[in-house]
Order: structure tokens, then C-alpha cells, then sequence
């Protein structure tokens, strides 16, 4: 098993926002694209027949001024989902780890280290530990990749 450098998983996204400022030594930075706030009515059962996720409605970024090109999500305490702008896709013989970029821990917000072991769309959990303002196109998460060994 051989972690890949920034530079080397890099080539496995798309849609990334801006290379030069996302690719770091040993990992790339994943960018807020949408967050949503989670409604209450999830199913969830044994066999997955009666699986309904829970619902969700996209929050609308707000600007500070209207010549703002960005606007800013204003969350408060409780659980959220984010999407990123970048769509993965992971070939084979090869993981995708996400976790926390650090910048967003120390801003009272966490999500889970996952593993990603599908291409495509990545969601995410977030939970606002404090209320927090997160500006769109954010570094908020940064994603490793391993080789395993052929």
C-alpha cells in the first residue's frame, strides 16, 4: 500500500475550484459546493426495503455586500450535510480517505473520517458544534488516497 502525494490524487477529481491552492504535499482540499439542513423523517429498517434517507433542503448562501461574488451559509448549533464541488472517481486498486481540514475543527465544525471506496458525488455529514459561518467554495476537508499493491 503507497499514500499518492496531492499532486498525484489531484488527477482523480474533477470540478476542483482552484488546483494551485487545493493540492498539498499529501492530500487535496475538498471545497463547499452546497449544504443542506437535515428534516426529520428518516426510515431506516434491517433489510434496507424500507430505507428512506432523511430529507434535506439546500441552504442559500447569503452576501455580505451585493458586489460579494461568494455568499456566506450562516448555520447554526446542529446537523448539517455539505456536498463538494469536486465528483471523485477512484480507480481500482486504490481508497479515498476524507477528513476534517483542521481550519474547519477550530471552527466549532466537525464530520466523520470516512472512507469512500465509490466514485462520484460526495455528501457528508457536518455538525455545528457553535454557530458558524462557512463561505462558499470553502477548504473544509482534505481527501488521501492509497495504492494497494498489485
Amino acid at each position: 500500500m503507497r499514500y499518492l502525494s496531492g499532486r498525484e490524487a489531484i488527477k482523480f477529481l474533477t470540478d476542483t475550484v482552484y488546483e494551485k491552492k487545493q493540492v498539498n504535499k499529501h492530500t487535496v482540499d475538498l471545497t463547499a459546493d452546497c449544504i443542506y439542513k437535515i428534516a426529520p423523517g428518516a426510515r431506516l429498517d434491517f433489510g434496507g426495503g424500507e430505507f428512506s434517507p432523511a430529507p434535506r433542503r439546500a441552504l442559500k448562501p447569503k452576501l455580505n455586500k451585493p458586489s460579494d461574488e461568494y455568499g456566506w451559509w450562516q448555520l447554526k448549533k446542529g446537523m448539517y450535510m455539505v456536498r463538494y464541488n469536486e465528483m471523485l472517481k477512484i480507480p481500482p486498486r486504490h481508497k479515498a480517505f476524507i477528513e476534517p481540514n483542521l481550519r474547519l475543527l477550530k471552527s466549532g465544525v466537525i464530520h466523520p473520517s470516512v472512507t469512500i471506496e465509490e466514485s462520484g458525488e460526495i455528501l457528508l455529514p457536518l455538525m455545528c458544534i457553535e454557530d458558524t459561518h462557512i463561505k462558499e467554495n470553502a477548504r473544509i476537508s482534505c481527501l488521501r488516497m492509497i495504492k494497494e499493491k498489485e
